[in-house]
This record gives structure tokens, sequence and C-alpha cells, in this order.
């Protein structure tokens, strides 16, 4: 059986399958985020200060009011939670919000007094206690996928660009990525161009090819120990991308997106 060299255009294809594969996870993740339009604006303002602007504007006095910002969710407020964490939300009523929002800054800090992010004040109007823990385990949950999706996009990057140089490398070191040819969702191809669905028959079947003997393909054992516990990390956050079906955002009334994540002192992280 013939081998072949993976070449620039099938390793964009892998890592954009990969990356279409971890959104997936990522949105379900990110579904159902536990505050209400209310509880968002009472944390972003005082209550009095949101009766007040809610009276002028019944009065036609012009004010801004934002459908989306980056908000912050700090460990010392809340009790329980893991890492400090940014969330893009979008709502689909506007509230108000003490500045105009900075939806642009890349913001990797959370000091009480850091930028680029509202800051949201859960003592002058508290979360019911059901509530708070419901918004913990949240973004627990959110960031964990966030970190998964992280390493497993690394780990593809890594595998396809430093060691995987052909198909039978590809098997020998990580076969799961070989049965991402098996869809082309994600890479801007279409199997409707006669182009597109001859260059991905026939990768597919070089990716599907069974090559004999491995043995001779094998990694060094240096670069296995390294990746080994990424790359079966990654084949859960892969598998689970395949099983599930594209999941709709629209009739949510708040969508929440980690954009960051605060790195403690003992993470590692994968960017």
């Amino acid at each position: 059986m013939p081998n072949w060299q993976l070449n620039d255009n099938v390793k964009t294809f892998l890592r954009q399958r990969a990356e279409r594969l971890c959104q997936r996870t990522l949105d379900y993740a990110f579904s159902d985020f536990p505050l209400d339009h209310e509880d968002v604006q009472m944390a972003a303002l005082s209550r009095d200060t949101v009766e007040t602007m809610g009276r002028l504007a019944k009065q036609k006095v012009s004010l801004p009011s934002y459908a989306e910002a980056r908000f912050g969710f700090q460990r010392g407020q809340l009790p329980g939670l893991l890492r400090g964490t940014i969330v893009r939300l979008k709502l689909r009523t506007p509230i108000y919000l003490r500045t105009e929002p900075d939806n642009y800054m890349r913001t990797l800090s959370f000091t009480p007094g850091a930028s680029g992010y509202v800051h949201l004040d859960f003592e002058q109007e508290p979360l019911p206690e059901e509530k708070q823990k419901a918004l913990v385990a949240w973004l627990n949950r959110a960031v964990r996928q966030k970190r998964m999706t992280e390493i497993t996009n690394f780990v593809v990057r890594d595998v396809v660009n430093a060691h995987a140089k052909t198909c039978a490398h590809l098997h020998r070191m990580w076969p799961t990525l070989a049965t991402l040819i098996n869809d082309v969702e994600g890479t801007g191809y279409h199997l409707a161009r006669s182009q597109d669905r001859l260059w991905h028959d026939t990768w597919r079947d070089r990716l599907h090819a069974v090559h004999r003997p491995l043995a001779i393909y094998e990694p060094a054992a240096t670069v296995m120990d390294q990746l080994r516990p990424l790359m079966k990390l990654a084949d859960t956050v892969l598998a689970a991308g395949m099983m599930l079906t594209p999941y709709d955002h629209t009739q949510e009334p708040i969508v929440a997106t980690v954009e960051y994540w605060e790195k403690l002192p003992t993470d590692r992280t994968f960017e």
C-alpha cells in the first residue's frame, strides 16, 4: 500500500475540521446561561439608577443602552468559582451600563479595577442562592470546556504540523485525526463542486488506507510521552463534536460566550 505525504491543504483541512468539532462542544457548554436580563441589569447598575433611567426613557429622553458587552466574573465575588472569567453576553433586550462597553480590548487582568469589561456587583443586589450556585456551576463548566478546546486545537496543530509527515505517520500516532476526513463541515470545501469532491475523495481514500507495517512510523518515545495525555483528552472532545448535532442559540434570551479565563500559577496554557 503506497504512503502519501500530508501536504499543506490536507493539514489545513484537518485543523479546520478539529476546530469545528471543538466549537460544537463549546456551543453546548455555553448554552443555558443561568442569569436573566434583570439579573445582569441590576448587577451592572444599582436598582435606583436603573429605575431613574427607566423613568427618563418613558419621558422620551434618549439614553444609550447596549445589547452586547463583555462582563467579568471574579473569584472574590462568587464562592466556588475556580477561575475568573470574562463572558460576552448578547441580550435580546438592551440594558443600561455605566459607560459604553469596550468590546475590542484584549483583557487578561482579573483585578477589581481592570478595564475592558463590565464589572458586575452582586453585593448591591445579591442573587438568590440557587441562582448563584447555578452561575458558578455554569462558569466552571464553560471554562473547563474552553480549556479542553484549547488543548485539543493545540495538539492537533502540533501533530499535523510537526510530527505526522505522512498518512502512515498519522495512523500510527493518532488515528482519530484520519477520521476527520469523513466530513467537510467547517473547511470551506463543498462536495457539490466537482473539484472539491475530487480532492476530498482522493484524500479520504488515502487517509482510510491501511499501511503495513506501521511500526516503522513510530514517533520518538519522548514525543509520545508529552503528547499522549493531550491526545487522549482531545479524543473525548473530538468524539463529542462528532456525535453532537449543531446547537441553535437563536431562541435563548441571553447568548453567552467565554472569551478569557484567569490563568492560575499552576495552569499550563495552550495558545
